[in-house]
């Protein structure tokens, strides 16, 4: 709803579910809310996923992007740490966050509160997810046969400094 249309991802470099399904979460959503973005493909940048080595790759990135290449307008991630990490090696390279890319992580770490532009991100809420771990585990100790479960828990949207809205 900011106008963005170009919307790049950092993927983690390690395949979990829970990253496999954001990323899916990501494509689908673009195909949903922009149509005809079905017959383009994505940039997706593979980051690791400590803030260090992701600032390092994205910068090896970077160095070996050709002279026209466009970046997004905007970058959804897997984790914060990948965020925090692509915006200090953004920045480095000369790009202003949030006036050339805005970035989007996912956690809601602590640091992304203080990171210097702060980070909008995606709040997971863990302490109903361990609840929810807990409960399953407890009802599958206690019921034979075991059942097969798959839960989804939202998260909410923390708007912090790193998104610059583009209608203005």
């Amino acid at each position: 709803h900011l106008g963005h249309r170009n919307i790049g991802y950092l993927k983690c470099s390690t395949d979990i579910p829970n990253f496999i399904h954001r990323f899916d979460g990501f494509m689908k959503a673009r195909y949903t809310l922009e149509p005809e973005l079905v017959y383009q493909k994505p940039v997706v940048f593979t980051l690791p996923a400590n803030l260090k080595s992701a600032s390092l790759e994205m910068k090896n990135i970077l160095a070996h992007l050709p002279a026209d290449f466009e970046m997004p307008t905007c970058f959804l991630s897997d984790l914060d740490f990948i965020a925090i990490g692509t915006m200090i090696a953004l920045k480095e390279k000369g790009y202003a966050i949030p006036d050339d890319i805005s970035i989007i992580g996912y956690d809601d770490i602590e640091f992304s509160s203080v990171s210097s532009p702060s980070l909008t991100t995606l709040h997971l809420h863990q302490r109903t997810l361990a609840r929810t771990a807990v409960d399953l585990l407890i009802h599958k100790i206690e019921n034979a046969p075991p059942c097969c479960s798959c839960i989804q828990i939202g998260s909410d949207l923390i708007i912090r400094d790193s998104v610059r809205d583009l209608r203005e």
